[in-house]
């Protein structure tokens, strides 16, 4: 899996290169380097390998939700610091994001226990009595959990047979995916985990969210270069940003196309089409 560093480095060199879009950018590369500050150790989660090969086989996620772990005191620090990072680069955020610190600060001692929530449905019980924004709080929640569910993808990708695994989530964290590309060989689909990175296979023809294979009800908006595409499904009204391989001669990051292509979250919202709830953007 590629590090922090090489994502940090191609996502500076893309703002240089597209400096109408670098304030935009600014906000991910600040979130970016947070994370890569988090010191979490593979060896930690070694032990659930184990479990890894027989989960798979039944269509299961290697990664249970409620075995989750994470350094709390690690988990909380990076939490506030997406708010603040995000505040600042957000001015019409910020009073959500003050009042979702505060609750967090609050929450402290329980923030493993949010982490796990999170992980098992995208939402936030106690958050919502509070009256806190559940996108916005997903939002930090999906970038605060990242370096740690990323260290689980990198342990455990060595048994997750990917032959077996054509599923709509992550066989890893059991995430959904919030980009894609087309191999540069074949032309075949990968998706990228929104949580944890992990890449896997998945049909074409079929959406990667509700599994609906009906061509009729399958989209997709090509940008001129053909570069870059958009999938949308009339069924369940999801889109799958995508990035065409076979039109590219350089090396592509994943991770740093599905910040570049944040415009094309604008554009499927102008076709009627919605994003992933449990993975926004803070793009307004």
């Amino acid at each position: 899996m590629i590090g922090y560093e090489k994502i940090l480095e191609e996502l500076h060199r893309q703002s240089a290169l597209q400096p109408a879009r670098a304030p935009m950018f600014a906000l991910y590369c600040d979130l970016l380097a947070a994370q890569a500050r988090v010191q979490v150790h593979p060896r930690e989660y070694a032990g659930i390998a184990q479990i890894a090969p027989p989960r798979v086989e039944r269509g299961l996620p290697v990664l249970p939700p409620e075995a989750f772990r994470a350094d709390c005191a690690a988990l909380a620090r990076l939490s506030d610091e997406i708010c603040a990072i995000t505040a600042r680069h957000r001015a019409d955020l910020r009073d959500a994001l003050d009042a979702t610190r505060v609750w967090l600060a609050q929450e402290r001692a329980a923030i493993l226990a949010h982490a796990i929530e999170y992980l098992q449905d995208g939402a936030f019980a106690r958050a919502q009595a509070a009256g806190l924004d559940q996108a916005l709080l997903a939002f930090v929640f999906n970038h605060a959990l990242h370096p740690f569910l990323r260290t689980y993808a990198q342990v455990l990708s060595p048994f997750v047979d990917v032959s077996i695994w054509f599923r709509t989530t992550c066989p890893v964290c059991g995430g959904a995916p919030d980009f894609a590309a087309l191999s540069k060989d074949s032309g075949a689909r990968i998706l990228l985990c929104a949580r944890c990175d992990f890449e896997w296979a998945f049909w074409r023809g079929t959406c990667p969210f509700c599994e609906n294979d009906d061509p009729d009800q399958q989209k997709y908006f090509a940008s001129d270069d053909e570069v870059y595409r958009l999938y949308t499904c009339a069924k369940c009204g999801r889109y799958i940003k995508t990035i065409d391989l076979r039109q590219v001669a350089d090396e592509r990051i994943l991770p740093v196309e599905r910040i570049l292509t944040i415009p094309l979250d604008l554009a499927a919202r102008e076709v009627g089409a919605a994003p992933l709830p449990a993975n926004p953007t803070a793009d307004g």
